[in-house]
């Protein structure tokens, strides 16, 4: 049986599962610092021109974050990134939500490495090698901690590969370990007519194992 292939190249479209080259991710700090046009500023305001992401512009605020740059990956469905289309174009308030794709390497611990590739730790996703810069490939995880939400705009210009469908739904059941901490591969629900217990693949998702297996092989 040959192993499914963990990437795909990226098309035209925004898709789950698409790296995106460097890009901010962080947290806001506290205590907040927000950024406020003075009232002696005379000239034109900064952000006139830009289309907010919010639906009311006068609740809009600036607001100072601790960030890095790294690779991200888009996370939302593309039935939700699709929502922003408008007779096929994008609408300029269209977003989505990243995570930042890290180098294995940063883990110093070989255990906490192993642990990582065996799916074992709930905040991190393994990546497999890949090279994205032409200098070699690397192992590399999803950070499922810092979640961002930014412009498709950034993200379209900028991709540099994409997961296939089967890692994708691998990554899907790693996020649902991450926010709710039961393993879709073990954890059960007692059915609360018939006392039976049942996996959570079972009955949270249409799909199996058998159903990961990449189609073309």
């Amino acid at each position: 049986m040959s192993r499914p292939r963990f990437y795909e190249k990226v098309d035209l479209e925004l898709s789950q599962g698409d790296i995106v080259a460097s890009l901010p991710y962080g947290l806001i700090d506290d205590p907040l610092c927000v950024c406020r046009q003075s009232p002696l500023w005379v000239g034109p305001a900064a952000d006139a021109e830009r289309p907010p992401a919010f639906v009311r512009e006068d609740s809009v605020e600036n607001v100072l974050a601790r960030s890095k740059s790294a690779l991200s990956i888009v996370l939302w469905h593309g039935c939700e990134i699709d929502k922003f289309l408008n007779k096929g174009a994008m609408s300029p308030k269209a977003f989505a939500a990243i995570a930042p794709v890290l180098p294995l390497d940063r883990i110093g611990n070989e255990l906490a490495q192993d642990q990582l590739r065996q799916g074992k730790r709930r905040a991190y996703f393994y990546l497999e090698p890949f090279d994205h810069d032409g200098q070699g490939e690397r192992e590399y995880y999803v950070d499922l901690r810092y979640l961002w939400s930014v412009k498709q705009s950034l993200l379209l210009s900028s991709r540099v590969g994409r997961l296939s469908g089967p890692a994708v739904m691998a990554l899907y059941a790693h996020m649902f370990f991450f926010f709710t901490g039961a393993n879709l591969s073990s954890s059960s629900l007692k059915c609360r007519n018939c006392g039976e217990h049942n996996k959570l693949s079972e009955v949270s998702y249409p799909w199996n194992e058998q159903d990961l297996k990449d189609p073309a092989g």
